[in-house]
């Protein structure tokens, strides 16, 4: 596993070299990138060292990255920008490998720490750009290029959410809406931690572009400005998903209402109808004289037919006074047309 490299920037989108580190450890020309290995306890050590950080911040920058912040404060004459990097969401819930990132930032130097055992896209994306001529000129505008991977890493989870609420609201629409409920459930609690994240990361950038009167900023304040405005639009769309997820929960349990309403009463319609039947079957089971019919052959089938009529004629009643499940008052029937009021 790699301790880290360094690259040492041409000022003209290029490189002027390309060093790897270990021990001992080489002098590294100005302007430059050094990538350390988190998990190399070398490297930490290094850059323990060299970082000119406090024990304190030095500890929050190297412990467990719960959400993206960003700080500034004076060094030697100098501003620093410190920057911990969430690891952006992939497949659900599952965090993209090696995403985390930590780095500090000098006006002429950007020491960046990362697990380079696993797939580091934002590293490899600068190092392709600065061998073909194309990455950034400065330390500044390194930072804005690794901001904008993570927003746009966050961007691209977004619109991956708004294509799978787009897919769950013409689903909705079906009768049955049983097996969207789990799906609904999950794309909510996924929503709401791109939510968190994208606010920190939202958060960070606006911290670090308030640096006026620094070369981190005065040299890309176009840049700093786009990238303000990529996140703030991020954060919106994803707001946009979270309300229409709402929508879309409450119209599913309205319908899960509605269907459990619907079968309450209907079986309380039912128990309704049977009820008078019982009534008459138990009155005429009582083990007594002077029931009619008692030695009657054709007792059994009357007293059937009866029963039969008499919950026909209780349904008639209950549609006639529009008593069943679904059935409106107000709907006329088919094939009837309203009459026109005479001019």
């Amino acid at each position: 596993m790699p301790t880290g490299f360094a690259i040492v920037l041409d000022g003209a989108g290029g490189m002027r070299g390309e060093v790897d580190l270990d021990e001992p450890w080489p002098s590294v020309p100005e302007p430059s990138v050094i990538v350390l290995n988190y998990l190399d306890p070398r490297a930490l050590a290094w850059f323990a060292a060299n970082c000119g950080l406090s024990p304190a911040d030095r500890e929050a920058l190297l412990g467990p990255v719960r959400r993206t912040w960003a700080a500034a404060f004076e060094q030697s004459g100098d501003r620093v920008a410190v920057l911990a990097l969430e690891a952006p969401l992939r497949s659900g819930v599952r965090e993209l490998n090696g995403g985390a990132a930590r780095m500090v930032a000098w006006r002429s130097r950007v020491i960046a720490l990362g697990d380079l055992g696993e797939p580091e896209p934002m590293f490899e994306r600068v190092r392709d750009a600065l061998r073909v001529g194309r990455g950034p000129r400065s330390p500044g505008e390194l930072v804005v290029e690794v901001l904008r991977f993570w927003s746009d890493s966050y961007l691209s989870e977004v619109l991956d959410h708004d294509k799978r609420v787009a897919n769950l609201e013409d689903r909705s629409f079906d009768a049955d809406v049983h097996g969207e409920v789990d799906a609904l459930h999950e794309v909510r609690q996924v929503s709401t931690l791109l939510r968190r994240r994208v606010a920190s990361l939202r958060a960070a950038t606006v911290s670090l572009a308030a640096l006026a009167g620094t070369d981190l900023v005065d040299s890309n304040q176009a840049s700093w400005r786009e990238l303000a405005r990529e996140t703030e639009e991020t954060v919106d769309l994803l707001d946009s998903v979270l309300d229409r997820l709402h929508g879309i929960d409450d119209y599913v349990q309205n319908n899960l209402s509605t269907l459990l309403g619907d079968r309450l009463y209907l079986l309380t319609l039912i128990s309704a109808i049977v009820l008078p039947l019982s009534f008459i079957t138990g009155l005429l089971g009582v083990n007594v004289g002077g029931i009619p019919l008692h030695d009657s052959r054709w007792a059994f089938p009357l007293l059937c037919l009866f029963l039969i009529g008499m919950a026909g004629f209780q349904y008639w009643i209950a549609k006639r006074m529009h008593w069943l499940p679904r059935q409106d008052p107000r709907v006329r029937r088919r094939g009837t047309r309203p009459r026109r009021r005479a001019a």
